[in-house]
């Protein structure tokens, strides 16, 4: 429980060190584990572009992922815009493909912002490993 970072004492401690001075950048590499495409492949699907925060036909252990996903998503949007307020550089990373990116939430809080899509794979390959990163007061 102390290493809970969606508790609501957490996200007041984190208030507090972000608005006295403490923080000077943030990088948050939310978990795409329930946000990624590939979340599906081997069963059922748990979200989709249209039900980004997650299909309303789950049940179960997929909706145990998804909650604890959206959970995840919620802090780092939280965080994000408390950086925001103070003007202290912060990065959202998260896979290209994922459906972090469409969370409406996430759409409308990145609409100043700069979004930089990189590739992080091995030199000569065929494939490639998009990411997206949502950069605050970078520039």
């Amino acid at each position: 429980p102390s290493d809970d970072i969606t508790s609501s004492n957490f996200l007041a401690l984190m208030k507090r060190q972000v608005e006295s001075g403490e923080v000077c950048g943030v990088m948050l590499a939310t978990p795409c584990c329930s946000f990624s495409i590939a979340a599906g492949r081997g069963g059922r699907p748990l979200r989709s572009k249209q039900h980004p925060w997650g299909l309303p036909s789950l049940y179960g252990r997929e909706l145990e992922r998804v909650t604890q996903g959206n959970a995840l998503a919620k802090v780092s949007l939280r965080i994000f815009e408390m950086c925001g307020l103070q003007s202290i550089p912060c990065i959202v990373e998260n896979p290209g493909n994922s459906y972090l990116w469409h969370l409406p939430e996430i759409i409308s809080s990145l609409q100043n912002h700069r979004v930089l899509s990189i590739d992080q794979c091995a030199f000569g390959t065929r494939w490639r490993k998009r990411t997206k990163l949502a950069c605050y007061s970078m520039w």
